[in-house]
């Protein structure tokens, strides 16, 4: 199985909207449900299928999990690193070091117009070296 530089954008760009991802190894197919399914209380699960049918024969599937916050985190920081010495990067590193970092990093990038789709850029190539990065573990 092969999984296309198009499927890893795919699949990256899944787990930042808040999804789960997995990769049917015989196939290559991907599926994916939301990470948190606590909204379902009452009503019919519609990834309940899929949910079992990874769960019955989960070694047939490999899955990809949204980065952990220490990585996201970590993600932030390297951001800001590689920015220019300027306003925007103090900013951000103050953003860091207070409490709710992800929160007030997210509101200073989305008040800057010039780096907001920078930073866009710069998350989902990040996210597709993880999706990589756990695609190749499990291929191990």
């Amino acid at each position: 199985m092969n999984v296309t530089e198009k499927q890893f954008a795919e699949i990256a760009d899944l787990l930042l909207s808040g999804m789960v991802c997995v990769i049917e190894k015989s196939t290559g197919k991907i599926d994916s449900h939301p990470k948190d399914m606590d909204f379902f209380e009452d009503e019919e699960n519609p990834w309940e299928e899929l949910i079992e049918k990874v769960e019955e024969d989960w070694e047939s599937y490999i899955l990809i999990d949204p980065m952990p916050g220490n990585e996201s985190f970590n993600v932030m920081k390297n951001f800001t690193d590689e920015l220019e010495e300027g306003k925007l990067k103090v900013s951000l590193i103050n953003a860091l070091e207070k409490a709710k970092p992800f929160r007030n990093f997210k509101n200073i990038v989305d008040d800057s117009a010039e780096y907001r789709q920078k930073w866009f850029d710069y998350l989902l190539q990040e996210n597709i070296k993880w999706v990589k990065m756990q695609y190749e573990s499990e291929l191990d």
